[in-house]
């Protein structure tokens, strides 16, 4: 987890790095003929530079037109990928409580970014905000492509692989057809709409279900937490 006295913007959870690096491994990349790669390493925190990071990225989908990685990553998150962050988005009882509770923490993962939820006839949105840090450090729309997927990935997960109706607000909407289908498909996109504010929209009643299958996965998550502490 990212140190909450840590005043360095350039620097992301390592868990966006293992998202990263297994759809390349996925992607069959060669990823150590890359000068970028050879520079990647984490900090005593166990953080990674979101330049090098983001260098590698682009480097990537230049050389082998695999505008689909970004969105492909997301799917390899699991309860364990941001560590204690990722574990209490895995055991909410709502998909509310999740998106409540990713506004609350996101900083310790992606301190580049702010999330914040608004409400208006019956519709919940997420709204992502670029915060005050360095230009260097911004985050590109590969990496707005990875974090909106990661978090669509999941409340996928908590909901039993079932995608939750949402659209995409997002300036320069230019995907490519199987990009689009991708989000659609697995993701349930019902509208993607070009609007200089990054958002996805929801209907509030979906997120305020609690859904059984969201309580059994939280009793399965808890049991296999506890046994691991036991046999530790």
């Amino acid at each position: 987890m990212l140190n909450q006295t840590n005043t360095n913007h350039y620097f992301l959870h390592a868990g966006w790095y293992k998202l990263l690096a297994t759809q390349i491994k996925e992607s069959n990349v060669d990823i150590t003929k890359y000068n970028t790669y050879k520079d990647i390493t984490a900090n005593s925190d166990g953080e990674y530079d979101i330049r090098s990071l983001r260098a590698l990225h682009s480097e990537i989908i230049n050389d082998y037109q695999n505008f689909q990685m970004s969105i492909q990553a997301a799917k390899h998150v699991t309860p364990f990928t941001f560590g204690c962050y990722s574990i209490a988005l895995s055991t909410c009882r709502s998909l509310y409580d999740f998106l409540k509770i990713a506004c609350e923490n996101f900083i310790y993962i992606a301190p580049q970014i702010r999330l914040s939820l608004s409400q208006s006839n019956g519709d919940i949105n997420l709204i992502l905000i670029q915060n005050h840090s360095p230009k260097d450090s911004r985050v590109t729309k590969s990496g707005y492509v990875i974090i909106i997927c990661t978090l669509l990935e999941m409340m996928r997960n908590l909901n039993n692989k079932e995608s939750i109706p949402f659209q995409l607000y997002a300036p320069d909407l230019d995907y490519e057809n199987d990009e689009k289908k991708y989000l659609e498909q697995r993701y349930n996109c019902t509208k993607l709409i070009n609007k200089a504010i990054i958002k996805l929209k929801f209907k509030k009643k979906i997120l305020f279900l609690q859904s059984k299958t969201i309580i059994q996965k939280y009793t399965n998550i808890t049991y296999h937490l506890f046994i691991n502490v036991l046999k530790s």
